[in-house]
């Protein structure tokens, strides 16, 4: 994915990113209200927000590294880099590394 427009960086590598990355991204530059993440009525985390992170570190003045979670990379090394075809695995996967985000933040 590169980005390109006013006061975005030129010429610089995004350090990681995640394919939930770039619905908030473009969420961003089409100045959209906020996603809601996840809708489902069984996920009672809360916020339910996006698993996507705003890549500000592609913005002029932004350092290059941000506390990106990684949650794509955490699931696939817990697999051993070799997910299941269950679509559940993964959802649950997910939603346990946003509550984990979720205590740390708290």
């Amino acid at each position: 994915m590169n980005f390109y427009g006013p006061r975005i960086k030129k010429g610089k590598t995004i350090p990681y990113a995640e394919a939930p990355d770039m619905a908030v991204m473009i969420n961003h530059f089409f100045k959209l209200p906020p996603l809601k993440g996840h809708t489902d009525t069984n996920v009672t985390i809360e916020p339910k927000g996006p698993t996507g992170t705003l890549l500000t570190n592609i913005f002029e003045g932004q350092p290059y590294k941000i506390d990106h979670p990684k949650f794509i990379k955490r699931y696939l090394e817990s697999v051993n880099w070799k997910p299941s075809d269950e679509f559940g695995e993964y959802r649950e996967a997910m939603i346990n590394y946003i509550k984990e985000l979720r205590k740390i933040d708290n």
